[in-house]
């Protein structure tokens, strides 16, 4: 309704492919390269609306991705459609989550741009300190006079 992208229902039947990947894997079938692009193809252009809208599936796993039979008019037998289940914990809002992730990375390089220069100063005070120590040695040995003979 109004351009909406989704259906809110309390529950919704079907095989989930990670139903259908155990099932094949008791048998010990894997999916061909054909079935696998038929999956692409189904759930790309889903996932692109979804991006188109801002939003990220924080949880795009096989248990989330259901194959629901959709009657057709005029046909026999009902045809297969993918779902991708949404919960209001999966999605996240792209950019906002993203500016902040980028800020953060961003604040902490300062930090540590910061931190490495005080290491370089503190690094050529040490030095700075060692040298002048040893300066502080080597003149009091030449400075004490030798003792006379006894």
């Amino acid at each position: 309704e109004h351009g909406a992208l989704w259906l809110v229902r309390d529950w919704q039947g079907g095989r989930t492919y990670a139903d259908l990947l155990a099932a094949r894997s008791e048998r010990q079938l894997v999916f061909s390269a054909g079935e696998v692009l038929l999956l692409l193809r189904q759930l790309l252009p889903v996932l692109s609306a979804l991006h188109g809208q801002q939003l990220l599936h924080g949880d795009l796993a096989p248990a989330n991705l259901l194959r629901l039979p959709l009657p057709l008019p005029g046909s026999a037998a009902p045809a297969e459609v993918l779902t991708v289940l949404l919960r209001p914990s999966d999605l996240e809002y792209e950019q906002p989550r993203l500016r902040t992730c980028r800020r953060r990375l961003e604040q902490r390089r300062r930090e540590l741009r910061t931190m490495a220069r005080r290491y370089r100063v503190w690094q050529r005070r040490v030095v700075a300190l060692e040298a002048e120590q040893q300066w502080f040695r080597d003149s009091a040995q030449h400075q004490t006079p030798p003792l006379p003979p006894s």
